[in-house]
């Protein structure tokens, strides 16, 4: 096997546990990336997990996943979730699923477009949300 690195912040038995940051450095042109990628292999390449703490009497961490604002002249980055693609097999599939609840509500799934408000300070139209099945190639699938 190969070796491990682990990055542990610290317990703490009466206030907030230790924080883990880590920050791609500032740049004049371009600031610098982040990249987590896991192992690949013969076989099967290895699963990535992000997931929050969990909660003794309270709510669990939230998650938060977005990008930083577009300066004067630029556009915001987009947030992209893909699976890859396959030569022979199916392809891995997307969920968005809430947890289920035992006494309220289970959460709820909204897609949203941000609005758009053009210089004068009026709204203009905002983007779409589109959704699409997949094409067949083979024209004797179903």
């Amino acid at each position: 096997n190969g070796g491990a690195i682990e990055l542990i912040g610290g317990d703490s038995q009466f206030e907030e546990g230790g924080v883990i940051s880590i920050t791609g450095g500032h740049g004049n042109h371009t600031g610098g990336g982040i990249s987590i990628l896991t192992g690949a292999a013969i076989y099967e390449g290895g699963d990535m997990s992000l997931s929050t703490g969990t909660s003794e009497f309270t709510e669990s961490g939230s998650m938060f996943l977005s990008t930083g604002m577009g300066g004067q002249k630029g556009e915001s980055g987009g947030v992209y979730f893909s699976t890859g693609n396959t030569s022979n097999g199916n392809s891995g599939g997307i969920l968005f699923a809430t947890g289920g609840a035992l006494d309220g509500l289970g959460g709820e799934i909204a897609l949203m477009v941000g609005p758009s408000v053009g210089k004068e300070g009026r709204i203009k139209k905002g983007g779409n949300v589109l959704i699409s099945a997949g094409e067949a190639v083979d024209p004797e699938a179903t």
